[in-house]
């Protein structure tokens, strides 16, 4: 063991070694290694040939190199092998005010080339004023990153960078400043090379050659070759395929004459290609029954058709335009999965859609298809999704939608149709999910919809015309998650009977995605706008955990019945812009999972709940402008509320209002509280304090009289013994005449 002695006197000695090693190797007395030395010679000599206007290089002091702004040295042999003057905020930035704080100019002197063991050497977003890339960087034979983008570099790229064999990252991208490669042949030498960019370099005197130069890199990961001004066939591609490792290739705003490459499709580790702005031609060169899926992209112009029979075409989310071809059915007779989404497509539903009876999905929303919905999808009779909402379709809804019996999802929402909801779709007895939002239907809600739609999970039909009562028979929907009727001209009560929605009644537990028509692992994601707190939000994922009655802006009277307190799992109620008067119920609370509760706008009276104060998943509450009042029960979760949720209710006071209410003031109905009764006491004391003090009063003052005058009091005796003497003579002759009856 150490004696404590021993041991201050070992931590003695480590101080000195340390004190004395700070005073001999301080950067003045530093006498670095030969190669260090060098390297910091050569790096002052750079210095000299930058422009440095905010004196950022001012660290470049001294002789110890490693420890000046942007530099790294090996551990082992002191060589500078990093450096990094990269611009963080280049002009392009988030920060303009900042942009210039960075940027360094001038020229680059071949000192640099002295640093053989540089590995890594960032000189990007800076302003080198047009003067071309040193070649003397093709000599740094150690070098793995170069970036030199956006920095102002002009005129062609040296061809003796093929020398960097080490190389493994490499990014000349000019941002349109003027370089040039006349050739890309020195790039087959870079064998390590793993990222390469070449953006808005000018490479239109390549052709097509650049595919066979860039697939004879084994290791190369990603490719980006955006605005270069490529062009030719790209079509057939290279003899043998080896990009082995490509996951990532962009070749967006290019001027292929090509059809689509297909050998794309043999490079099992790409993940994205970016071939938007290209302008590629139609036809799709694919083999018979394939399933093509190119969606969320960014191709443009008309719908490609392809060259043989597929089963699959999603091309979704990109930007295709021009209308719909009206032979698709030519083409892709066989088609089961048919998804246009998202584009900006335009002109006509083709009736000839009507003639591919394998179709299981159409989806052609948020485009600008105009016009009624062809009759003829009506034969269609394995279709399960029907989507065009977001479009300007407008018209009636065709009778012959009730002939699809499979439909499961019927997505209408955000047209021009009007007119009544056809009775044929009394035969959708498989629907699930029903929305009709956002257009100018009109008519009652038929009570059939809650008979005949015994699976419907999803009722929306808010933002229409509807009028009439709402129809108790939608409580017969046992699966019935979200009922939106809102903005509408409904009236009469709110039936009592939405308290048998049994979906609501319970907690959902169960995350995951709401799908229809799965075929080969692709298919139709249920999701649908719901409106929460005036904000309108898109529920996907979490689509089937959401339980939701909205029956906002309409012309409601009447009480909120009791019995929808007994839909335990209601997140979202919102009861908003009607005429219910009575107050809220005392069991509100009974709402536990209740996250959006919205009663705005009615004639609500009487006080709030203090039972509201325990509804701890309550995000959002609204009881603005009703005739509420009394002390608004702030404890609880209810103090995370602001005023605005209770404003417009003048008799509503204390926090977080700024009216207070009166210090005897009682907000609670119910039994008398101790203080009140305390008070009744006082109040009755004092009443029979009166009585007694004015039967004394009664009796003291003529007393109190008489004895002041003697005469008064012998009148007043006088009379008051004769009226006695008449009385009792009075009944002494009354009880004579009863014994002589006797």
């Amino acid at each position: 063991m150490i004696s404590t002695g021993s041991f201050l006197c070992y931590a003695f000695g480590v101080t000195v070694l340390c004190v004395l090693a700070s005073v001999f190797f301080t950067d003045a007395d530093y006498h670095p290694t030969g190669s260090l030395k060098s390297d910091c010679e050569a790096l002052i000599d750079f210095r000299t040939g930058l422009e440095d206007p905010k004196n950022l290089l001012s660290s470049w002091q001294g002789s110890n190199c490693c420890q000046w702004h942007g530099f790294s040295c090996d551990n082992h042999t002191g060589a500078v092998i990093a450096i990094n003057l990269q611009n963080p905020y280049p002009l392009s930035s988030a920060s303009p005010a900042r942009s210039g704080l960075w940027n360094l100019s001038g020229e680059i002197r071949s000192s640099l080339g002295k640093l053989r063991s540089l590995q890594y050497l960032d000189l990007s977003s800076n302003t080198f004023n047009s003067i071309p890339i040193p070649a003397f960087l093709g000599s740094l034979k150690n070098l793995r990153y170069l970036n030199l983008s956006k920095a102002g570099f002009s005129g062609p790229i040296p061809s003796n960078l093929g020398n960097l064999s080490s190389l493994q990252y490499l990014d000349p991208s000019s941002g349109f400043s003027g370089l040039t490669a006349p050739s890309l042949d020195w790039i087959t030498s870079l064998r390590s090379l793993k990222y390469i960019s070449m953006n808005q370099i000018d490479l239109s005197m390549i052709g097509s050659s650049w595919v066979d130069v860039f697939n004879r890199l084994p290791f190369l990961s990603e490719l980006r070759l955006s605005s270069c001004g490529l062009s030719g066939s790209i079509s057939s591609g290279p003899g043998i395929i080896n990009f082995t490792s490509l996951a990532v290739s962009d070749l967006s705003f290019n001027s292929f004459n090509s059809k689509f490459p297909s050998w794309f499709t043999n490079i099992s580790t790409l993940s994205y290609i970016d071939l938007s702005y290209c302008q590629l031609p139609n036809p799709l060169k694919v083999a018979p029954a394939a399933d093509v899926d190119l969606s969320l992209n960014i191709f443009q112009g008309p719908v490609p058709l392809p060259v043989a029979g597929i089963k699959l075409l999603d091309i979704s989310f990109n930007q295709l335009s021009g209308p719909i071809p009206p032979n698709l059915d030519l083409f892709m007779p066989d088609l089961i999965f048919l998804s246009l989404s998202g584009n900006k497509i335009e002109g006509r539903i083709p009736d000839s859609i009507g003639q591919m009876f394998s179709l299981q999905v159409i989806a052609l929303s948020s485009n600008k298809l105009t016009r009624v919905i062809p009759s003829s999808i009506g034969n269609c009779t394995f279709l399960k999704v029907l989507d065009l909402e977001n479009n300007l379709l407008s018209g009636h809804i065709p009778h012959s939608l009730g002939e699809l019996r499979h439909l499961q999802s019927l997505h209408l929402s955000s047209n021009q149709f009007s007119g009544e909801l056809p009775s044929s779709f009394q035969n959708l007895s498989s629907l699930e999910t029903l929305d009709l939002s956002n257009n100018s239907f009109s008519g009652n809600i038929p009570p059939w919809v809650g008979r005949s739609f015994s699976k419907q999970r999803i009722i929306s039909l808010g933002m229409n015309a509807f009028h009439g009562k709402v129809p108790c028979e939608l409580s017969n929907l046992s699966s019935l998650q979200i009922l939106n009727l809102a903005n509408n001209n409904l009236s009469g009560r709110i039936p009592a009977c939405l308290g048998d929605l049994k979906a609501m009644a319970k907690r959902q537990t169960i995350d995951h995605y709401l799908f229809y028509a799965k075929y080969r692992g692709a298919c139709f994601v249920e999701s649908l706008v719901i409106n929460i707190n005036s904000l309108l939000q898109k529920y996907t994922k979490t689509l089937p955990l959401v339980r939701s009655i909205d029956l906002s802006g309409n012309s409601l009277v009447g009480e909120i019945p009791e019995e929808l307190m007994k839909l335990s799992g209601l997140l979202v109620l919102n009861l908003s812009r009607n005429q219910i008067s009575g107050q809220i119920p005392k069991s509100i609370s009974a709402l536990s999972d209740l996250s959006s509760l919205d009663l705005s706008n009615n004639n609500l009276s009487g006080v709030i709940p203090t039972s509201i104060s325990s509804m701890s998943f309550l995000g959002s509450l609204n009881l603005s402008d009703n005739i509420l009042s009394g002390k608004i029960p702030f404890s609880g979760h209810v103090v995370t509320f602001g005023a605005s949720s209770f404003a417009g209710n003048p008799g509503l006071c204390d926090d977080p209002l700024t009216a207070k209410c009166p210090d005897d003031y009682s907000c609670k109905a119910g039994p008398i509280k101790e203080e009140e009764a305390g008070m009744d006491d006082v109040h009755d004391r004092w009443f029979y304090l009166s009585i007694a003090s004015g039967f004394a009063a009664g009796v003291l003052g003529p007393y109190l009289i008489l004895a002041v005058r003697k005469s008064w009091a012998d009148a007043y005796f006088g009379i008051v013994d004769k009226i006695a003497h008449r009385v009792l003579n009075n009944q002494h002759l009354g009880r004579a005449a009863r014994w002589k009856q006797r």
